[in-house]
């Protein structure tokens, strides 16, 4: 915007002007053959009362859009987000799940500390700093080997410590829900929650044990110091008597699982779920754009499988908007 005092000066030098040449024209008659003429002339109040709207008008605009006094506007780097206004973006997301010992204890006895992996797909429908982002993941509950584990608050006993081996894996469909607050232009920290729904396929193997020697195939260390390998049949071998770990007189009713029993789904009357619930609360992190196509998040959050920390990068659907053409000035 001009200086609001140019405009006032000119007016006033141009009055000046206009009274001297009025106040001579008085003193001389005017000339026979002299066209009428009329002269225009503005008030240097209305001029300034014209600047000073303008200038109001402008300061309003940019109370109301802030990235209207950017002189980014309009290009690949005005991130700005106008109020009530939708934005899209799709994209992809990594997290990374630890399933502490620690927390497995809860439930079971020995075990060891699991890392999961999560890929998956994501649409971020956002408005007025809120964040609703649809997803579709899988997500890996391997554990890379065999693992030995002891039911909770049971004797220990070779008939009460069994050996996992799991290649789970499963699909899943969440929806993330996210409040951002700024906290530098290009920066917003995040706070929310994630539900969601997941189908599990793959084989999960139970094994029955009996107490062996550290140098039998197979064999695990438990953590009161005893080996244990897989039961490879019913009562056979060194497992074979009563409480050696491998008669089903040392186990509840139930299948015999031995020799790699694969236990079954819910709907094949097994153990294993075939639908397992993601629920994450709470969830942080920081949303950073850079650009007005693409954002990027760092989170972190505690689900029901333990601490989970990830990224995820977003192409928006937003097109720069034109900047329009200036005017050349009227002289």
């Amino acid at each position: 915007m001009r200086n609001g005092s140019a405009p006032l000066g000119a007016a006033l030098a141009l009055a000046v002007v206009t009274g001297t040449q009025v106040a001579k024209a008085a003193d001389t008659p005017p000339p026979p053959a002299a066209a009428d003429a009329s002269v225009s002339v503005t008030t240097p109040g209305a001029t300034a009362t014209a600047d000073a709207s303008t200038k109001k008008a402008t300061e309003a605009a940019i109370v109301v859009n802030p990235g209207a006094a950017d002189p980014n506007a309009g290009t690949s780097t005005d991130v700005f987000e106008k109020a009530s206004k939708s934005y899209y973006f799709i994209g992809a997301r990594y997290r990374g799940t630890i399933i502490p010992q620690a927390f497995e204890n809860i439930f079971v006895s020995g075990g060891k500390t699991f890392y999961s992996n999560t890929a998956g797909l994501e649409v971020d429908i956002r408005k007025d700093n809120f964040s609703i982002i649809p997803a579709v993941s899988y997500t890996s509950y391997g554990t890379g080997g065999n693992v030995l584990f002891l039911q909770k608050n049971e004797q220990d006993v070779a008939g009460n410590w069994s050996i996992v081996n799991s290649d789970l894996g499963a699909i899943y469909l969440t929806a993330d829900l996210l409040w951002s607050a700024k906290v530098a232009p290009n920066v917003d920290f995040e706070y929310g929650f994630g539900v969601g729904l997941g189908v599990l396929f793959g084989s999960l193997q139970q094994n029955w044990v009996y107490a062996t020697s550290a140098n039998t195939p197979g064999a695990l260390p438990g953590n009161n110091g005893v080996y244990y390998a897989p039961c490879p049949n019913i009562n056979t071998g060194p497992t074979s008597g009563p409480g050696a770990g491998c008669s089903p007189s040392d186990h509840s009713s139930g299948p015999a699982k031995v020799g790699g029993y694969v236990d079954p789904f819910w709907t094949g009357g097994g153990s294993v779920p075939n639908i397992f619930p993601h629920i994450s609360i709470p969830q942080l992190g920081l949303r950073f754009k850079f650009l007005k196509q693409l954002e990027a998040r760092f989170g972190v959050g505690f689900s029901i499988t333990g601490f989970w920390f990830g990224f995820s990068a977003d192409y928006g659907l937003e097109q720069p908007e034109k900047k329009a053409l200036e005017q050349p000035e009227k002289k």
